[in-house]
């Protein structure tokens, strides 16, 4: 009793113990060591602690961290050796257990039942834990021998220390985390009108990080177990970062698509920023060459291997966010820059985009870019005010960092499209049609070689189909009609008297062969 009073009320504080106490009272029994003389006694108190710190009636809620350490301090404090303690030990796991096996279980056991038998094994597992927590591993080994004592395997023992440890740090982790923050220049709700559905996240700063780190080698937690389970929360806020740029993509597309023009606001690629941003502060942690400051072998993870992003049957998200930041940066900086290269090179290994892709989804979205930027210069007059078409031209696959050779590929593709448009419908070429496709040629520099390829492939095709109704006019015609009709169709479609000449021959020569063939496969010269 007289230890208890020293200990203060219940013994449930170890920093009120009063040690000087502790010493008085067994200077009054004449005594040199409390715990070494009346052992039963010390070990009740600790068996009562104990109780206060791992209840049997709450063992289903996870550990806070803490406790190893309360326990730590209250042995020292009341001078109870490990020899002593790990007893106690023992004996408030065998009746944990003994509860647990008591319940029993099978179909037949109610709610109410499993809930305790559950809340039994957990309260065991969490002594098993923390005895290796407070004795060390190796020395917890022969001073609290499970195996021994209950019959259990040895991997039994390992599950109950992992299970307790991660349910341990899991608590540590889920008290840190906060709401993904919302950028300011977002719209209040979903293109739906509900809630942004912005998804936890561990904040991401290295000092964040460092009070975890910290807290997780106070509670003891295993490296192994600290690693897999930090790699997972960082995974998390990283997922949640970019479900959230995803859908403020979706909605900035939709607006796009709805020519909605009341915002401007690029708050998708902001989103993608505040993710690389987040990202970096975990490097930053991870990346620390401090002894201990993280587990080794610890580094951020990439998403390329999260179920969300990983499903061959779905569009790919993290490619589609890779060229929606592209497009949304060249679309606010009007240029490739320096930073935007670093930015996107950081986004790729966080996505685990390989170099192929990358080439072809840049190549895709510059394509594009390009063509806005020239469809701009052309609308407002900049190009045909230009004394030198290809030094615009050039100026802004500089600008953009395209390919020169891609961008020639992109004004034969579009000369290619306007003269297949004017011919679409009414087969041949008004006056202002010729004249707009010669302004088109001047202002794309489109070299004569590319013009002639079209115009055999689309003029040609029209050209040939009337030479043909020509050289099917019969004999007794005269030709006159027909010649007169070819000559206005080559006027109609510009085409050189070369360029006719050789679809002309070209055709004869089929209705020739066509000729010979059916004479060939007459009977006798009479048919």
């Amino acid at each position: 009793q007289g230890l208890a009073d020293a200990a203060g009320e219940g013994g449930f504080d170890p920093a009120m113990i009063d040690t000087d106490a502790v010493a008085a009272v067994a200077k009054d029994f004449a005594t040199g060591n409390v715990a070494e003389d009346f052992p039963d006694d010390v070990q009740r108190l600790y068996y009562g602690y104990l109780n206060h710190i791992v209840p049997m009636s709450r063992g289903g809620e996870p550990l806070d961290g803490g406790e190893a350490t309360k326990l730590r301090e209250f042995l020292d404090r009341i001078g109870l050796a490990d020899e002593e303690a790990a007893r106690v030990h023992i004996a408030y796991g065998k009746t944990a257990y003994r509860q647990r096996m008591e319940i029993g279980g099978g179909a037949r056991q109610t709610a109410e039942q499993a809930e305790e038998r559950d809340s039994a094994l957990r309260t065991f597992q969490k002594i098993v834990y923390l005895s290796d927590s407070i004795f060390g591993a190796a020395k917890a080994a022969y001073l609290v021998p499970w195996k021994r004592e209950l019959g259990l395997t040895s991997s039994q023992v390992e599950v109950a220390k992992r299970d307790t440890a991660v349910s341990s740090l899991r608590t540590l982790l889920d008290a840190a985390l906060a709401p993904v923050p919302l950028p300011a220049d977002a719209p209040e709700t979903t293109p739906e009108g509900k809630e942004w559905d912005l998804g936890m996240e561990v904040p991401g700063t290295a000092a964040a990080w460092s009070a975890v780190r910290q807290q997780q080698v106070a509670s003891r937690v295993p490296e192994d177990v600290a690693r897999d389970l930090f790699a997972e929360y960082m995974n998390k806020g990283l997922v949640a970062r970019a479900k959230l740029a995803e859908n403020l993509m979706k909605d900035r597309r939709l607006k796009r698509s709805a020519n909605d023009t009341a915002t401007s606001a690029h708050c998708g690629a902001t989103a993608i920023k505040d993710m690389l941003t987040y990202c970096k502060g975990l490097e930053s942690w991870a990346s620390s060459t401090e002894e201990g400051a993280v587990p080794e072998g610890m580094s951020v993870p990439t998403l390329k291997s999260h179920p969300s992003f990983s499903s061959e049957t779905k569009t790919k998200p993290l490619e589609e966010l890779y060229q929606f930041m592209l497009a949304e940066s060249l679309l606010m900086e009007k240029k490739f820059t320096d930073s935007m290269e670093s930015d996107l090179a950081d986004l790729a290994s966080l996505f685990g985009l390989d170099e192929e892709t990358i080439a072809s989804i840049t190549e895709k979205q510059l394509t594009v870019s390009y063509k806005d930027v020239l469809r701009g210069q052309v609308a407002d007059g900049t190009l045909d005010a230009a004394d030198s078409k290809a030094q615009v031209l050039a100026a802004i696959c500089s600008e953009l960092r395209f390919d020169p050779n891609k961008a020639a590929e992109v004004h034969k593709e579009i000369y290619r499209t306007r003269l297949s448009s004017d011919l679409s419908e009414k087969k041949f070429l008004s006056d202002a049609d010729k004249e707009d496709l010669k302004r088109l040629r001047i202002l794309l520099c489109v070299p004569q070689n590319v013009v002639d390829e079209a115009n055999m492939d689309f003029c040609g095709r029209i050209f040939r189909d009337s030479c043909q109704i020509a050289l099917r006019a019969k004999v007794e015609s005269g030709m006159v009609e027909e010649k007169a009709n070819v000559e206005k169709v080559q006027s109609q479609l510009n085409l050189s008297d070369k360029m006719a000449y050789d679809i002309f021959t070209g055709a004869a020569k089929q209705q020739l062969m066509a000729f010979v063939k059916d004479i060939r496969s007459k009977r006798n010269m009479a048919e």
